[in-house]
């Protein structure tokens, strides 16, 4: 990570309290919406709240903060639609103003996301709001069109649990305006963005890449967030009944697992041998420890979204260091989860594999860097006692 980019996240906070600041009056917030939505906005609720209760997971090494502050109850709101009539859609990210208001939920609901969007938007020569010095395309599309695309819309994680689960969105959209949209996602999108949208239900023909600049649409839906919680602490979490709908949906959906691979291993270690950080420096010794017990080695980046699903489907044990590739566990049936530390900490797949009943265990190895160097001894020893619970 760049010396620019670490000051860039450290000043991000900061900035996005003075935006909300000095420009609140320009930004549309959720509250507003489902208070009081000003002309031009529709709001459609569906679901309901649901609670949930976290339990202090098993670990070995220090145990992260940042899981501690999940440790108990907490209730994710139902969630809406927002429908905004003559938006413009802004940037590389997406930003959406209508009615002379920034819409935050197309930012993921969060300033700091809306800073990142804005950012985004000026590198590209995009004023991030509506402006008449800046040319604006009108499109003569009928249908109306719901967002796929957004801040960190093409990694992996914030791909499955920020946008594809919104095709839920979609369908509570289409059943209470009786209208089917098309889907913006972004430009060049990896395979499995689209090989995710088929999986999930979303017609080919229905989907439209967005290349930046700014478009004036007739009618821009956008899918109320649905991972911030009602707690006094802040939290992230997809609804726990919309995302294990979704790993049941395109497990369904996967074609089934191919006759020479209906052996496959059950356990898997999840590698990030082709990442740039968070690597397992002494994979090898780790190595020896997991082929004890029988896990099998995998890099989810080299294999195809239909192959991830399959993998992970059938896993009974999944271990390996914070990285994307963990978010299949959102396919497993019923799974293990084993995460590594090393000096970045995120509680997310904790919460994840919580919500969709998945057990968790966690290793906090010794830092190396951006990398991590393991005790083999610490992994046989969660091993063990998790196997050993299990018999």
């Amino acid at each position: 990570m760049s010396v620019s980019t670490r000051l860039y996240r450290y000043a991000r906070p900061s900035i996005a309290a003075a935006y909300s600041r000095l420009f609140d009056s320009h930004v549309l917030t959720r509250a507003q919406l489902l208070d009081n939505p000003p002309e031009g906005y529709s709001v459609y609720q569906f679901g309901t709240n649901e609670s949930y209760n976290f339990d202090r997971p098993r670990h070995t090494g220090e145990f992260p903060t940042v899981i501690e502050r999940q440790v108990g109850e907490r209730t994710v709101p139902s969630s809406f639609v927002v429908e905004a009539t003559d938006a413009t859609v802004i940037g590389p990210s997406a930003l959406v103003d209508a009615s002379g208001y920034l819409l935050l939920e197309s930012a993921l609901g969060e300033y700091e996301r809306l800073i990142d969007a804005s950012v985004r938007a000026l590198l590209s020569g995009q004023l991030p709001f509506e402006t008449r010095f800046q040319h604006t395309n009108v499109t003569g599309y009928d249908d109306p069109i719901f967002l796929l695309t957004g801040p960190w819309s093409t990694e992996y994680y914030h791909w499955i649990t920020d946008y594809l689960i919104q095709v839920f969105a979609i369908e509570a959209y289409r059943e209470r305006v009786g209208r089917d949209p098309l889907v913006l996602v972004p430009s060049n999108p990896p395979a499995w963005i689209r090989d995710s949208l088929s999986f999930a239900g979303i017609d080919d023909n229905r989907i439209l890449e967005w290349a930046g600049g700014r478009t004036t649409f007739s009618s821009v839906a956008v899918g109320g967030s649905h991972y911030h919680t009602i707690s006094a602490r802040e939290s992230h979490a997809p609804s726990p009944t919309m995302i294990a709908q979704l790993g049941d949906r395109i497990r369904a959906a996967v074609p089934e697992v191919k006759a020479d691979v209906a052996d496959q291993a059950k356990r898997l270690y999840v590698s990030r041998a082709d990442a740039t950080d968070r690597r397992v420096r002494n994979e090898n010794a780790l190595m020896k420890v997991l082929d004890d017990y029988g896990f099998e080695r995998i890099v989810p980046g080299k294999k195809s979204f239909a192959e991830q699903v399959q993998l992970f489907s059938e896993a009974e044990i999944v271990l390996g260091p914070h990285g994307a590739g963990l978010t299949n566990i959102v396919f497993a049936t019923e799974t293990v989860l084993i995460e590594l530390f090393g000096s970045y900490r995120n509680a997310c797949f904790f919460v994840l594999a919580k919500e969709i009943n998945h057990d968790y265990a966690c290793v906090t190895c010794r830092p190396e860097g951006a990398d991590l160097i393991i005790n083999p001894n610490d992994v046989d020893a969660v091993l063990d006692a998790i196997i050993s619970s299990d018999v």
